[in-house]
């Protein structure tokens, strides 16, 4: 079993641009990922299908409580390449309370544009159903969770594309990937922002309201190298907070 994160920074060397929100719908809570691929050192490709391309768009979504987690790829041109479902252990936040992560054992659902069914690793599930390394309740729900989405997909009414649907335009609106450039997001990143740097912060107490404190970085608290929230660091004179604005030296 892999332990996984939601975002792709780690793996694609930082080439992307990208936002990560939580959104609550029929009391499930959603952390929705969304990254424009900038460059690639390497195409990549599954079941003969490209998946990794320079401009390429990005949308992961991971469901609290649910076990699966679902990634969209959508190339240059905004049209569907292929849509993947990886059944999971289990969804949840890191210690840290940084990162949505998720329990992985590769079972993968996979459509293709056409709605064509591929399931993935089905032998490699079973071996670990038969050593015993899943509790039973978790290979229980994770039927299920598969069972549903396939019985989605082969309905007739088209309920699972209008799903994904609204999804794919929510996704669309909510981050901006027009023909423009993203706005800037290096308050998330943590190699931008470095001791000295004047930045503008938001303390624990005034996240209800946005009020910003400005000042001059002194030390980083943030270790990861991202952080969908802003990197945490702590002003020169003392007060912490995670990054919102940074200022560009005249």
């Amino acid at each position: 079993m892999k332990e996984e994160r939601l975002d792709l920074r780690e793996k694609l060397n930082n080439m992307v641009i990208d936002r990560m929100i939580k959104k609550t719908v029929d009391n499930t809570i959603y952390y929705i990922y969304g990254a424009y691929i900038k460059e690639v050192k390497k195409k990549q490709y599954k079941n003969n299908i490209c998946v990794l391309d320079k401009g390429y768009y990005y949308l992961r979504i991971l469901p609290i409580g649910k076990n699966y987690v679902l990634t969209a790829v959508y190339n240059e041109n905004k049209e569907l390449v292929i849509y993947k479902f990886d059944i999971t252990v289990k969804n949840y936040i890191n210690d840290d309370n940084s990162y949505p992560s998720y329990t992985s054992v590769n079972l993968k659902i996979i459509l293709d544009t056409k709605y064509n069914v591929i399931v993935e690793n089905k032998d490699k599930f079973k071996k670990y159903v038969d050593s015993n390394m899943l509790q039973d309740k978790d290979v229980i729900n994770m039927c299920k969770e598969a069972k549903t989405i396939l019985e989605l997909i082969s309905k007739k009414d088209n309920m699972l594309k209008e799903k994904l649907g609204r999804w794919e335009k929510y996704f669309f609106d909510l981050f901006n990937f027009k023909e423009n450039i993203l706005e800037d997001n290096s308050n998330q990143i943590r190699n931008k922002i470095v001791p000295g740097l004047k930045v503008a912060i938001v303390l624990k107490k005034d996240q209800p309201t946005g009020k910003l404190t400005i000042g001059i970085v002194k030390d980083m608290l943030t270790h990861s190298n991202f952080h969908h929230r802003g990197i945490k660091v702590r002003l020169e004179d003392g007060s912490v907070g995670r990054v919102q604005k940074i200022y560009k030296a005249k």
